[in-house]
């Protein structure tokens, strides 16, 4: 099922519009690399965009840590160099 679909029916059931910045968000591309074009979030069934969500996630997390790791490590470079400055 697509996530359009999903928030029209998700209109009925809670007898209100969907909110505006969903729908925009529902209009918005990303590119997608198996198909080589962009495709609206809205068009994508929910299970691939989950996978798509999850993907992100990921990488954000292990993009975050490799920031980390280069904070310590020259944190670990700042020590020695004072260490040896005394």
């Amino acid at each position: 099922m697509k996530l359009k679909d999903i928030f029209k029916i998700q209109e009925v059931l809670d007898e209100r519009k969907t909110a505006y910045d969903m729908i925009e968000f529902l209009e918005d591309k990303r590119y997608s690399q198996s198909k080589e074009t962009k495709t609206k979030y809205g068009d994508m069934d929910i299970t691939h965009f989950i996978r798509v969500f999850m993907k992100n996630q990921d990488g954000i997390k292990k993009e975050r840590l490799e920031e980390l790791q280069y904070s310590v490590n020259q944190m670990l470079e700042d020590i020695r160099e004072l260490k040896d400055d005394e």
